[in-house]
C-alpha cells in the first residue's frame, strides 16, 4: 500500500503546465528515485520546457542524461548524487552557466567530458568524487573559456603524472578561473602557472595530453568504424564444427 503522505512522482499529463514547476522557471525533483529521465524532461510535450531556467536532479539514480530534451533557457543543472558516466546530453543546453555533477561516476567512459565543448556560457563546474582519470578530460574542458570555478577534487586525474604540478597545469588552462577544488586562485597561483607553462615540464605535459587525446581519437574512430562491419559481417561457421542443418521448411497448405 502507498504510503499516503509520500510526494507523487511528476506526471507529464498535467493539464497546467505550470504544476510541474516549484516557482517559476524552476524545477526541483530531488530524491525521487528516478533512473531514467521522467518523460517530460525527454520526448512528451510540456510547454514550461521553454521557460525553464533552474533544475535539480541530484539524488537520483540517472545513469544516462543523452535523452534530455532542449531547454533553451536553463542556466542552472544539477544532477549530483546519481550514477552519470558521462555528461552526454548537456551539449544542447547552450545557456547553461552552472553545472554540478558531483557524486557520480564520470570518467568510467571515454571522453566523458567531450559535450562539455558546446557550453559557451559555462562559469561554474562541479565534478569533485568521480573517476576521471584520464588527463586528456583536461583538454576537453580546455575549450570552456568562460569557466570560473572548477572543482575536481577528489578525482584520479589529481594525482596523474603526466600533469607534472596538478594545480599550476589547470590553473594555466583557464586563464579566467578564480576559483579550483575549494581554494582561490591567487596572484602567486597564476605566476606560478604562467612559469610553469612556459617550462619545459610544462612543455613535456602539454605535449603528452595532445599525444593521448590524439591517440584515444584515433581508437574512437576505429572503434566507430569496426562496430557497423562486425554487425553486417554473418560469423562464419567454425571449420571443427559440422554446419548446423538448414530449418524445415513447412508447407503453405499445411498451416491452419
Amino acid at each position: 500500500m502507498a504510503d499516503a503522505g509520500a510526494t507523487p512522482a511528476p506526471t507529464a499529463t498535467d493539464d497546467d503546465d505550470d504544476v510541474l514547476c516549484d516557482a517559476p522557471g524552476v524545477l526541483l525533483r530531488q530524491g525521487r528515485g528516478y533512473a531514467t529521465l521522467p518523460p517530460f524532461l525527454a520526448a512528451d510535450p510540456w510547454p514550461a520546457a521553454a521557460r525553464l531556467c533552474h533544475l535539480s536532479l541530484s539524488a537520483n539514480k540517472l545513469t544516462s542524461l543523452a535523452d534530455l530534451r532542449s531547454l533553451p533557457h536553463l542556466q542552472v543543472l544539477d544532477v549530483s548524487r546519481n550514477s552519470l558516466e558521462s555528461l552526454d546530453g548537456v551539449a544542447q543546453l547552450t545557456n547553461l552557466r552552472v553545472l554540478q555533477a558531483h557524486e557520480n561516476r564520470i570518467g568510467k567512459r571515454e571522453r566523458c567530458t567531450e559535450a562539455l565543448q558546446s557550453l559557451d556560457f559555462l562559469e561554474e563546474l562541479w565534478l569533485g568524487s568521480n573517476e576521471i582519470e584520464a588527463p586528456s578530460e583536461l583538454l576537453c574542458l580546455e575549450r570552456v573559456a568562460t569557466l570560473r570555478v572548477l572543482e575536481l577534487g577528489p578525482n584520479p586525474i589529481q594525482d596523474a603524472s603526466e600533469l607534472g604540478d596538478y594545480r599550476s597545469f589547470v590553473v594555466s588552462l583557464f586563464p579566467r578561473l578564480r576559483w579550483c577544488d575549494g581554494h582561490p586562485i591567487t596572484e602567486e597561483d597564476r605566476s606560478e602557472a604562467d612559469a610553469f607553462a612556459s617550462s619545459k615540464a610544462g612543455e613535456v605535459a602539454r605535449h603528452r595530453l595532445r599525444a593521448d587525446e590524439r591517440q584515444r581519437d584515433e581508437h574512437g574512430r576505429k572503434k566507430a568504424l569496426a562496430t557497423p562491419l562486425a554487425k553486417a559481417t554473418p560469423a562464419r561457421p567454425s571449420p571443427q564444427m559440422p554446419t548446423p542443418a538448414a530449418p524445415r521448411l513447412v508447407s503453405a497448405s499445411r498451416v491452419t
